[in-house]
């Protein structure tokens, strides 16, 4: 089955330059795999990087530039120009743990039932030490999973692989109007993320599945600037947001109202948490609950927008065009 692998990128040279000598040691047939790099407005030397590796013996390297900013249009671009069955998606900054990463994910799909496939992300921390004041169900937010599952296992949502390492049938995703550009990250939008878990969702309504993959595992750079309370606060409103705009297009009106419900009860949760000098003293417990207070006040915001403007169309949302030079 042949493949492509994926990786779109906005002003991250040198972390692409990594990312392309890690996917061009990957054990695959030469044949069988290409990479494709998705240039979203750079204004680095990231066409000089990607063109160093042009005449790569190991696998053919192109390049395409999609002038819409945003996550989601780039992958679009990206599943517009595949030329393989499948599409691997691998961030900028992250790598694939080993040589059998590709032919991993690959393999997932000898069940045609199988329409989207990923597995873990393994952190490389600053100074290679995990700051001790983050909580593990955060982690989740910095880009690091562990599904801790030991066999190829179906996954329902909000349980899916994370678009650092997620991979999906192509004509798939083609055929079900590609990511959602509302969602996904951008320069106007750095915090609202959820495009790929929109897209499972989507599929495995339509009778697909979406797998976790154990063998398919890739290490994720952890930036500096991300380690900090202020970056974890605007990432949760993000998350909140995310989760309302999802539960807008796939959730009935009574269960909105349940999860508002939800919501509700979080906000007041967390404020008597905070509340208590006792949890307020220890940093690790104050992030957790100033983190449910702001997610929780962004989904019932962003819900209430919905409710004034109307949730946006599919045709508004979707669709795998792209403005783009393919050279």
């Amino acid at each position: 089955m042949r493949s492509s692998i994926v990786i779109c990128t906005q002003n991250r040279a040198a972390d692409l330059g990594r990312a392309l000598r890690a996917v061009l040691r990957q054990d695959f047939p030469p044949d069988a795999l290409e990479v494709l790099i998705v240039d979203n407005n750079s204004t680095d030397a990231t066409p000089e990087t990607v063109r160093a590796f042009r005449h790569s013996p190991a696998f053919p390297v192109r390049y395409v530039f999609e002038s819409r900013d945003g996550l989601s249009h780039a992958r679009n671009c990206g599943v517009a120009h595949a030329r393989g069955e499948v599409v691997l998606f691998l961030d900028d900054d992250a790598f694939p743990a080993d040589r059998h990463w590709a032919a991993n994910l690959t393999a997932a799909y000898g069940d045609p039932e199988v329409c989207s496939a990923g597995g873990d992300l393994h952190p490389i921390w600053p100074d290679q030490r995990r700051p001790d004041w983050i909580p593990d169900v955060l982690l989740p937010l910095l880009g690091v999973t562990r599904f801790a599952l030991t066999a190829t296992t179906p996954l329902r949502y909000p349980h899916y692989p994370w678009g650092c390492n997620i991979s999906y049938r192509r004509d798939a995703v083609r055929a079900a109007g590609g990511f959602l550009p509302a969602l996904g990250w951008s320069s106007e939008n750095s915090t609202v993320p959820g495009e790929e878990s929109e897209l499972c969702l989507r599929l495995q309504r339509a009778g697909h599945k979406v797998v976790y993959v154990p063998e398919a595992a890739v290490n994720h750079v952890i930036t500096p600037h991300k380690l900090t309370d202020q970056w974890f606060m605007r990432r949760a409103t993000g998350q909140g947001v995310s989760e309302a705009m999802i539960d807008a297009r796939h959730v009935s009106t009574g269960g909105r109202g349940l999860a508002l419900i939800r919501r509700g009860a979080i906000v007041l949760c967390s404020l008597a948490g905070l509340a208590a000098g006792n949890l307020t003293r220890n940093r690790t417990t104050r992030l957790l609950w100033r983190y449910r207070l702001r997610a929780a006040v962004g989904y019932i915001r962003q819900t209430a927008r919905v409710k004034r403007h109307g949730a946006l169309t599919p045709e508004r949302q979707s669709g795998v065009d792209s403005h783009h030079r393919d050279t």
